[in-house]
């Protein structure tokens, strides 16, 4: 059972994310960039996923302080995007290349797995633990 950092400012929106974790693993959900250095100081964790759409405060801010910290820097970085349609699916290639820039392990698109209103939660959850 791995230990699991997630952070996501709205938690009910996303409860896909966490719902193929629990239960095989131990999450720590927070909603802000300091809550979540905060939980990094005080447990080990084996994984960091953090949305990368963040309504207050920079995912990219938030890896360049995870990855700049030598007790921290070698924790798996997974960003992950919720959004779906035109917009995200613009914005997610740049998003991905910075976040290749500053040291992510993995981008993951919730779009790349869920399609005419059905998910597949299980490769879903496999993606996400490939990162382990």
């Amino acid at each position: 059972m791995a230990q699991i950092l997630v952070l996501q400012e709205t938690p009910a929106r996303f409860k896909p994310l966490t719902a193929v974790l629990a239960g095989r693993h131990k999450l720590t959900e927070v909603n802000s960039v300091e809550r979540a250095m905060t939980a990094l100081a005080a447990h080990n964790f084996d994984l960091i996923i953090s949305r990368v759409h963040l309504e207050s405060g920079s995912v990219f801010e938030f890896m360049h302080r995870v990855k700049q910290d030598p007790l921290l820097k070698s924790i798996p970085f997974v960003c992950f995007s919720g959004r779906f349609g035109k917009i995200a699916r613009r914005l997610d290639p740049l998003m991905m290349r910075i976040g290749e820039l500053h040291g992510m392990k993995k981008f993951i698109r919730l779009e790349d797995y869920c399609s005419t209103g059905t998910c597949d939660f299980n490769a879903l959850r496999q993606t996400f633990e490939e990162c382990l």
